[in-house]
């Protein structure tokens, strides 16, 4: 098998344009090809099948690909590719957007793998019922449980009732004592019985209802909800006037720089004019060095503009970033929710707010370096809460870099129900889309 790498080089000279890559790599192949991308480069492989030679790759006269495409770059490849090969494609991505291109979906969860013939809409559609149907099971497991419980409570006080009654008759009719102790026992041992019987059922209930809830997503499981910001809306926090930036010789920005050039030049061709209001959603777009960091450093005053105004009023943010870097990867789990206990909350309290954000008992004691993505996520909102820290503004960049989808649901729906100010670096449009941010500044 034959491998052919093509790759853009880092100082910005295009060995190809993209669809001179659709088109000469993918067009005429006998098979396609594999496409995968780094921060600062994209390399295009384009693997020839041997077809004298059958390999295990081979899968119904074709081969299959497995694909990790994450940026914004190799999407247009991607979903070129997948329109136009007859091969067998397994994609393997969180990216909900190119997840929609195709014709079917597996979902490989603790109890196994499930097909659903359809897209990811289709897919979470088909989720939506099954959740809402697993809901309406606990609810009823829940309602049978309280009536096993009240029934047993009714047979208890019944049966004590009428063991006082039937003692007094027995003592009035004179009956020997011996025998009333038999008839006692008796009277107790069917009691013991109908406990039993119970105590069962109520057991089974119970089991039942832990393996529904066990089935049931983190989303409904996980509902943060921060106070709203104490600024009106409509209050205007951000006014840029032509503003730019450059930063000095031999300290630019490795990230921030663009490759064609210097670091003395201004970031941007258009110096920026804008204002951002309270209650305002938007993010900021450009290509890999256009400066959106940098921006966003400047509107959180780390940074001052080298040319222009940029004045701020007051205003609290939290940023948050691919790496969620909130999270000290040298604290454990507790140390990490204890250095937000601003409040001094009781132990047993940040402990129950541990527990509503997922993180049981025996993951306290985690260190935070061994934590994924979804997990650092998860327990920097935790912290938040803990701290009773409802920012005016949440900054996020590339959030959703490094987490499952269910992660991605998560702090969707978190920033989604916030009623505070966003602004956003982003490639996952259907984040952008879901958490209501249509407003953007083009940076280039």
């Amino acid at each position: 098998m034959q491998n052919i790498v093509y790759e853009r080089k880092q100082n910005g000279e295009d060995f190809f344009s993209l669809p001179a890559v659709t088109y000469s790599c993918f067009g005429n192949c006998p098979a396609n090809g594999l496409v995968t991308e780094q921060p600062q480069y994209f390399v295009v492989i384009c693997i020839f099948p041997t077809w004298q030679n059958t390999e295990t790759m081979l899968i119904s006269n074709g081969l299959r690909f497995i694909f990790t495409c994450s940026l914004f770059l190799a999407q247009p490849i991607t979903f070129h590719l997948i329109r136009r090969t007859s091969a067998t494609v397994l994609v393997i991505s969180h990216d909900r957007t190119l997840l929609n291109q195709l014709p079917a979906i597996c979902e490989l969860s603790s109890q196994g793998l499930t097909y659903y013939s359809g897209n990811y809409d289709f897919y979470k559609k088909q989720k939506t019922l099954q959740q809402n149907a697993l809901t309406q099971q606990l609810e009823e497991k829940q309602k049978a449980l309280r009536l096993v419980r009240k029934v047993a409570r009714e047979v208890e006080e019944r049966k004590a009732k009428q063991n006082v009654r039937g003692e007094k008759n027995s003592i009035k009719k004179g009956i020997p004592r011996i025998m009333m102790g038999a008839l006692k026992n008796n009277a107790e041992n069917s009691s013991s019985r109908l406990s039993s019987i119970h105590a069962e059922k109520a057991e089974k209930l119970q089991t039942e209802m832990a393996g529904i809830k066990s089935l049931l997503s983190q989303t409904d499981k996980l509902k943060t909800d921060f106070n709203t910001s104490h600024l009106h809306t409509g209050k205007i926090l951000i006014t840029a006037r032509n503003v730019n930036f450059h930063y000095p010789d031999h300290t630019a920005s490795p990230v921030e720089t663009p490759h064609t050039e210097t670091a003395a030049k201004s970031l941007w061709a258009s110096p920026l004019t804008f204002q951002l209001r309270s209650g305002d959603r938007l993010s900021l777009k450009g290509k890999n060095g256009s400066g959106k960091t940098t921006l966003l450093k400047l509107i959180m005053g780390e940074l001052h503009p080298t040319d222009g105004v940029m004045e701020r009023a007051g205003f609290t943010s939290v940023y948050l970033d691919q790496e969620y870097s909130l999270v000290r990867n040298e604290r454990s789990v507790l140390q990490q929710a204890e250095a937000f206990n601003h409040r001094h909350l009781p132990e047993h309290e940040v402990k129950t707010i541990l527990n509503r954000y997922l993180f049981p008992r025996d993951v306290w004691n985690k260190p935070c370096s061994k934590l994924s993505g979804g997990e650092k996520m998860r327990l920097s909102f935790c912290c938040l809460m803990i701290a009773d820290n409802t920012p005016d503004m949440f900054i996020l960049d590339e959030p959703t870099n490094n987490l499952d989808i269910e992660s991605i649901e998560i702090i969707t729906a978190t920033i989604r129900d916030y009623a505070g100010t966003v602004i956003a670096i982003s490639h996952d449009r259907e984040f952008l889309k879901d958490t209501g941010i249509e407003r953007e500044i083009l940076l280039e």
